[in-house]
């Protein structure tokens, strides 16, 4: 596969949820491995993640009050089995929904 941008190891909190109900409920904060501009990886011990499924993504995730959390659309491009009961899960970055937000307000 060929990497759009390039990859930086970084551990960072992370928060996901499933855009769609028909993926269930949860609502899982684990840490990254390695981001991009439009990506991240990151492991789980959860195994409900599938390839296309669509996920809220908050990414850098903090529960400071003063935390500035950016909210994206993600969806998961790749699903991979790991040692230790483990699973690593890549992600593409879609958009912000601060993004979507104005594209669906937008009045000619």
């Amino acid at each position: 596969e060929r990497r759009r941008t390039d990859r930086v190891q970084i551990a960072l909190p992370l928060r996901l949820r499933p855009c769609d109900s028909k993926d269930g409920e949860f609502d899982e904060v684990c840490e990254s491995r390695d981001a991009s501009r439009d990506g991240v990886y990151f492991t789980t011990a959860s195994k409900h993640y599938r390839k296309g499924m669509q996920l809220f993504v908050t990414f850098p995730y903090s529960t400071a009050s003063h935390a500035r959390n950016v909210e994206f659309v993600g969806r998961v491009v790749r699903v991979e089995e790991l040692p230790e009961d483990r699973t690593g899960v890549a992600l593409d970055l879609l958009m912000t929904l601060q993004n979507k937000k104005k594209v669906r307000s937008y009045r000619p």
